[in-house]
């Protein structure tokens, strides 16, 4: 079963570039179902036709904003070659750029061994322990020490 098109571009998930769908395509078809949709509606098939202008989008910037960049999330075994097929292109569009890491991503180590208190157990991590340090990047916890 084919997949027939009324206009000459619709919505994609690229904002830059639209999902083009060329009327001409149709018109070279050799299936009468076709030809009928182009004999009866003439007008929807006319080269003439604009771009989808309905939805409208606006993009807000903070001022002095850093671009976080994160890793392609996982695909299907199966969609890995369109998938990859789709990010080839939009490299070669300029849209995305790889990105290259100056340090690998590692465990931190510890410079000195130091005691957390948290309700009635001590936990200790000592000197050269790989561990996972988080930021927190909220109001300052300084003077809780002592309290979890």
């Amino acid at each position: 079963m084919g997949i027939y098109a009324i206009m000459g571009s619709f919505p994609s998930k690229d904002p830059v570039r639209p999902t083009a769908v060329g009327a001409n395509s149709i018109i070279l078809t050799n299936n009468s179902l076709a030809k009928g949709l182009q004999r009866r509606f003439p007008q929807v098939f006319s080269p003439d036709l604009g771009h989808y202008n309905l939805a409208k989008a606006s993009l807000q910037l903070n001022a002095g904003a850093k671009p976080i960049f994160y890793s392609k999330r996982p695909a299907q075994y199966v969609a890995l070659a369109a998938v990859d097929k789709e990010l080839d292109r939009l490299e070669t569009d300029s849209l995305l750029s790889p990105t290259v890491r100056h340090e690998p991503v590692k465990n931190t180590r510890l410079e000195r061994q130091f005691n957390r208190q948290c309700g009635a157990r001590n936990q200790t991590v000592k000197l050269g322990d790989p561990v996972l340090v988080r930021t927190y990047q909220g109001e300052e916890l300084t003077g809780q020490k002592g309290k979890c």
